[in-house]
């Protein structure tokens, strides 16, 4: 999007609609579409190759932990597991590049519908549940792609709600507390808001995990036989 979009109006738009999901990275992904719109050309596909390399680095840790939790499961190979963390990342990344189509579809659709309309009710509802919704997916996505074998959906349905729940709570809560332990630190400008992004990353890796821990005592009990 920083390649394409010059007009920074444009810009401030797609700022918005992602930190509608990801409201702790604002700063972040501020800097990122700013620095990637002044760039070169060749220095912002340089700069998207090493953030590819950089998600698939965050990935493999996360790969790395769920895989702990169940010691006896096969590994895949090199080659195996380097094309199906692509393949996830694509397939989460797709689901996020799609939730942040539809939010401003629905917002727009909001402003025509207008107040005082029963359709308007049903899109503000949408509205509001969409990111709980989106992250419910791609938790699912997660538990279901990472691990080497594949839990029920039994198993994971309700961590993955669950968890979704949490993380859009433990988002609102740390946009209201990180300005005030960490407003010191936004003087520093970039390196404070990747301070704050850092965190809430940190908070998200967290319950993610949690959640497959989760998934996997389900698991179990599921396979468990019944004396």
């Amino acid at each position: 999007a920083g390649l394409l979009l010059t007009d920074p109006a444009s810009r401030v738009d797609l700022i918005r609609s992602i930190a509608a999901y990801v409201p702790p990275l604002a700063g972040v992904v501020d800097e990122i579409v700013a620095g990637l719109a002044r760039a070169s050309p060749s220095l912002s596909i340089l700069g998207l190759v090493l953030a590819a390399w950089g998600t698939s680095r965050l990935f493999a840790s996360l790969e790395s932990a769920v895989a702990r939790l169940d010691e006896g499961a096969p590994r895949r190979s090199l080659a195996r597991r380097t094309a199906w963390r692509l393949g996830s990342i694509a397939v989460i990344s797709g689901g996020f590049v799609a939730a942040l189509v539809v939010a401003p579809a629905l917002a727009i659709a909001v402003e025509i519908v207008g107040d005082g309309s029963g359709l308007r009710a049903v899109l503000d509802l949408l509205l509001a549940l969409l990111p709980p919704l989106v992250g419910a997916v791609a938790l699912a996505a997660v538990y279901l792609l990472v691990p080497s074998v594949r839990p029920s959906w039994r198993a994971l349905l309700v961590p993955a709600a669950t968890g979704a729940i949490v993380l859009v709570i433990a988002t609102r809560v740390f946009v209201f507390v990180a300005p005030r332990i960490f407003g010191a630190n936004l003087v520093y400008g970039t390196l404070g808001a990747i301070l704050v992004g850092l965190t809430w990353l940190q908070l998200v890796f967290t319950i993610v995990l949690i959640g497959a821990a989760w998934v996997r005592e389900r698991s179990t009990a599921t396979e468990a036989p019944v004396a």
